[in-house]
């Protein structure tokens, strides 16, 4: 099981609309984040990987993870370190295929049962 590490900083710009993802991933980064996640809800998938290409490098400078949520395979792709999955994208035992043993998988739960199925199919957190 990875470690998504102490400071884990999720990027939104709907929650917020001041800073772009990338503006966001660089002050995370430079402020000791462990792991940003780039979350975006609005985007269509092929905007979200290009914005995800460009996030990915930010933190590739900075030496941080690279969490994308909703899409396995942009985080492959882009070569992010693991992916967030809600309860109705891929499963965790796809992702797990698609992305290997040293991804970071992380699942979205409503429930107690949902949590404890999500960590028996190999979610991380």
């Amino acid at each position: 099981m990875s470690s998504i590490g102490r400071l884990h900083v999720i990027t939104d710009v709907v929650v917020q609309d001041r800073y772009s993802h990338e503006e966001l991933a660089e002050m995370a980064c430079a402020g000791g984040a462990d792991v940003v996640q780039l979350r975006d809800k609005l985007l269509a998938r092929d905007a979200f990987a290009e914005t995800a290409r460009r996030v990915a490098a930010i933190c590739r400078r900075h030496g941080v993870r690279l969490i994308v949520n909703d899409y396995a395979d942009v985080a492959r792709e882009v070569e992010a370190d693991g992916v967030h999955l809600g309860r109705t994208d891929l499963s965790i035992r796809e992702a797990r295929a698609l992305l290997g043993p040293r991804a970071i998988l992380g699942a979205s739960t409503g429930t107690l049962e949902q949590a404890e199925q999500a960590e028996r199919e190999g979610a991380d957190y």
